[in-house]
């Protein structure tokens, strides 16, 4: 795959989750094909397709969203933006599809946190993914995207349920929160840093850590945080 190394382009979608440079959807166009990574919420969706109209992109021409795992920050959209490109499908990992299909419980859970007005507002409707719209990914599957291909690894620690894509065709790994947060205001000088999310109710050190080595193993060069954008060293 050396001459689709630059193939594909990656552009960082901010969509004004809470507030601007928290949580980033990644648009991948590989020249015709094109795939989301992450939907962030309903709230977004606007946001989204406008970031395709000016790279005189189509919906019609994604062909995935790649949801990096379910916590609705990540994957509350994934039903609109599905509804809004009609050749897409949604890859998540096997223990994640299910609450796609019924959101539910995960709704519920955010509004006891959150209660429903602030609810409401960072999220909106979280819609179900019609099955037939969703296809689960094993760890080391590859799928075509344009002249490249994404590889898939299952990355637990911040979540059981969590997966990271490598992309051939820009050299670069999307980590969802896998490979931690690195927000702009902690960020200071020349020097990044990078914060472990580790979420309580699922987060797992020993895994978190095996995945680490799993993403730099990938010999990508730069790691596409949701939390957020390119982090340019994966060394």
């Amino acid at each position: 795959m050396h001459n689709a190394a630059r193939a594909h382009s990656v552009i960082t979608v901010d969509p004004n989750y809470i507030h601007p440079g928290r949580a980033a959807v990644y648009l991948i166009n590989a020249d015709g094909p094109a795939a989301f990574v992450d939907a962030s919420t309903p709230r977004s969706l606007a946001i989204l397709l406008r970031a395709l109209e000016e790279r005189g992109l189509r919906p019609e021409q994604v062909e995935y969203v790649v949801v990096t795992h379910v916590h609705l920050d990540h994957s509350a959209g994934t039903a609109a933006l599905l509804g809004a490109c009609p050749n897409a499908v949604a890859l998540v990992h096997p223990r994640g599809a299910r609450h796609l299909a019924a959101p539910a419980r995960l709704v519920e859970s955010a509004k006891r946190v959150y209660g429903e007005e602030v609810f409401d507002s960072l999220y909106g409707a979280v819609e179900a993914v019609a099955a037939e719209r969703v296809r689960t990914v094993e760890d080391g599957e590859i799928l075509p995207l344009g002249d490249g291909e994404l590889r898939f690894l299952h990355t637990p620690g911040h979540a059981k349920h969590h997966i990271s894509v490598y992309d051939s065709g820009s050299n670069g790994v999307f980590t969802g929160d896998a490979f931690g947060v690195a927000y702009p205001p902690v960020q200071h000088g020349t020097r990044k840093y990078l914060l472990c999310s580790c979420t309580p109710t699922d987060f797992d050190a020993e895994a978190a850590r095996e995945t680490v080595r799993r993403i730099v193993d990938t010999g990508a060069e730069r790691a596409y945080l949701t939390q957020f954008g390119p982090f340019e060293s994966v060394k």
